[in-house]
């Protein structure tokens, strides 16, 4: 009888049920990675907006290249990039943003614009249709102007500040 028990064991491992493995779907690999990268930060005290004390009507003006779409790699599994602006204001004036995109050559593309008095952050999407604007991006102008309201003067405190990023979402399949 001890004989049989050890048997039926074994006959009963042999026969359990598996699943066959495929080893193929190895090879089938999908990542969906996200990554930040920091565009622009600048900041402006009451003292850029005057000269010899008296308030100057002022619109400033920078730009960055951007030149992250130029790896084939890149550009071909991007499928979302999100740009996020922050500001802050402390100035008694309020300022309008303006980012122009413009391809390598200057050919002007999109603007995303929005003011001061709105809630930070403000974020620009690009996906879908609309994911070709920022691929045919070289180049990043940003404009800041300020709105007409109580003029600064050298007692006026105060600055205002910009930083932004992009956000950039990945799908990668081998």
């Amino acid at each position: 009888m001890f004989k049989i028990i050890p048997f039926f064991i074994g006959i009963i491992l042999l026969t359990s049920c598996a699943e066959e493995v495929d080893f193929n779907q190895a090879n089938q690999i999908q990542i969906s990675p996200t990554v930040e990268l920091s565009l622009v930060y600048t900041q402006a005290e009451v003292n850029d907006f005057l000269v010899n004390g008296q308030e100057v009507v002022t619109t400033e003006t920078d730009f960055i290249e951007v030149d992250i779409f130029n790896d084939q790699f890149i550009n071909d599994n991007v499928t979302k990039v999100d740009l996020h602006f922050e500001t802050e204001n402390t100035l008694p004036r309020e300022f309008q943003y303006a980012v122009n995109f413009y391809t390598e050559t200057g050919n002007y593309l999109y603007t995303y614009s929005f003011s001061s008095l709105e809630t930070s952050p403000h974020i620009a999407t690009f996906e879908d249709d609309n994911l070709n604007i920022i691929k045919n991006t070289s180049i990043l102008e940003f404009v800041i102007s300020m709105l007409p309201g109580e003029a600064l003067n050298s007692e006026t405190q105060g600055a205002i500040s910009l930083k932004s990023k992009g956000i950039f979402y990945f799908n990668i399949e081998s």
